[in-house]
């Protein structure tokens, strides 16, 4: 794998990205307020929200960065731009999935770390 190439797409991601991640980080606080509404426990309010990102969040956000990996490898302005690099085709969609797969993983990371610090994870 060409690490130049991988971090030329981390970067051209990293907005994509970030948004899923502040979404997350985001609906952190409004266990609270779901909990206040609701009258569940602090801790089951955010127990149901990390069992709502991980099971629609994570799809969601492969989705969404996925896609966006795709639409910068297909557009025409990017593919002008980036078909004077002496990389082969097959490479530069070597980097996009696997920018995809890393970001991705990031998210995947701060879910699972947020659940566990949280106690959602603990019995």
């Amino acid at each position: 794998m060409n690490f130049p190439l991988l971090s030329l797409e981390l970067r051209k991601n990293r907005l994509s990205a970030a948004s899923v991640t502040a979404a997350f980080l985001v609906t952190l606080p409004v266990a609270r307020l779901v909990a206040s509404v609701t009258g569940m426990e602090p801790a089951k309010a955010l127990e149901a929200i990390l069992i709502g990102w991980m099971l629609l969040g994570s799809p969601f956000a492969a989705a969404l960065i996925a896609s966006s990996v795709g639409a910068q490898t297909g557009s025409r302005t990017e593919s002008d731009a980036e078909a004077l690099l002496p990389v082969s085709p097959a490479r530069r969609a070597g980097a996009s999935l696997g920018a995809a797969l890393l970001l991705l993983a990031a998210v995947t990371t701060l879910l699972v770390a947020s659940a566990w610090a949280l106690g959602a994870t603990r019995r």
